[in-house]
């Protein structure tokens, strides 16, 4: 099944200019649905080493993986 992507031209210009298209990216939110589309953005512009988060920041404190206080 495709995905549909949202982000804007602006968005991956951004990253563009700080990332290489071979940098390792994680890319993460709170719940995961901003960071799959982040991350779909940036594979269709070519980055080839992006991670998301599943699930986000909410299922990483359920599964109880390690977060700085």
């Amino acid at each position: 099944m495709e995905q549909k992507c949202s982000r804007t031209l602006n968005f991956w210009r951004k990253v563009s200019s700080q990332f290489r298209k071979d940098d390792d990216i994680v890319v993460g939110c709170k719940s995961g649905r901003r960071s799959l589309l982040a991350a779909c953005d940036l594979q269709a512009a070519g980055f080839v080493r992006v991670t998301d988060v599943a699930g986000g920041y909410t299922a990483w404190t359920e599964n109880g993986l390690p977060v700085a206080k």
